[in-house]
């Protein structure tokens, strides 16, 4: 897939507990059960975070995706999105172009007839591609809806993209999953599986380093940053290597020479 000339972008929002960390030395400032809230923008293309609100855990993720996103921008994000009528009508007015997944039991009522299939198109597993008015008084928005089949599975996904192929429009879902490996990456790589504070405002604080380590390291060396170079970081932050020695270990993490 090419890219394209605007932000394409997946959503996520992990809900991280902050208060459940094994042998801290002092009581959750936030109580039992105190949670937080990341509230990813991730660019498929560049790999990397754009966008990271954190939040307490239950600030609505949808209300912060709004007020978070730019018109222009390409964003794909799965159903927990796709069944708010109100917010997928603020943001196709506002030119925020998306692909979303619906919830296969939502009211849809169908807008004209069904655009032609190509061989591609089913292929792909599209079984119909239209215009559909949402929610069950007719007042909802108009968008295009493609329904796709693969693997037992159903995917209603709804698009502000008109020009698209249906095949494309499913492969643009898929690029979804490109923001739940950086997740998995971020705690196994970056050993960001235990909290070293318990108390909101110290999660936080991890969140950040993390996120500005990777960026840093994939600004360096142009790539996403493996164990190898974690290691070469983590040597130099015990002591065990100094600058120059950090920079030669990064160089031969990467594979990649710099000056």
């Amino acid at each position: 897939m090419s890219r394209p000339g605007r932000p394409f972008r997946a959503a996520g929002w992990p809900t991280l507990e902050a208060a459940d960390t094994p042998g801290a030395p002092c009581a959750p400032a936030g109580g039992p059960g105190t949670a937080i809230r990341l509230h990813l923008h991730f660019n498929v293309f560049d790999q990397i975070p754009e966008a990271w609100p954190i939040t307490a855990g239950n600030v609505c993720e949808r209300k912060v995706f709004a007020r978070t996103v730019e018109p222009g921008a390409m964003i794909v994000a799965d159903r927990h999105y796709g069944h708010d009528h109100a917010l997928l009508a603020q943001l196709q007015k506002r030119g925020v172009h998306f692909v979303l997944r619906l919830y296969n039991n939502l009211a849809l009522e169908p807008v004209g007839p069904e655009r032609p299939l190509s061989e591609a198109d089913r292929r792909a597993g599209v079984v119909w591609d239209r215009r559909v008015r949402f929610g069950v008084h007719g007042d909802g928005p108009v968008l295009r809806v493609v329904r796709v089949e693969a693997n037992g599975d159903v995917f209603h996904l709804v698009t502000t993209r008109e020009d698209l192929s249906a095949e494309l429009i499913g492969l643009i879902y898929r690029q979804r999953w490109q923001i739940e490996l950086f997740f998995k990456w971020i705690k196994t790589i970056l050993n960001c599986r235990h909290w070293l504070a318990q108390s909101p405002a110290g999660v936080r604080i991890q969140i950040y380093c993390v996120l500005i380590a990777s960026l840093l390291l994939m600004l360096w060396t142009g790539r996403r940053p493996n164990k190898r170079m974690v290691e070469s970081l983590q040597w130099y932050w015990m002591g065990l290597a100094n600058e120059e020695d950090l920079v030669t270990l990064l160089q031969r993490a990467s594979g990649a020479k710099k000056s």
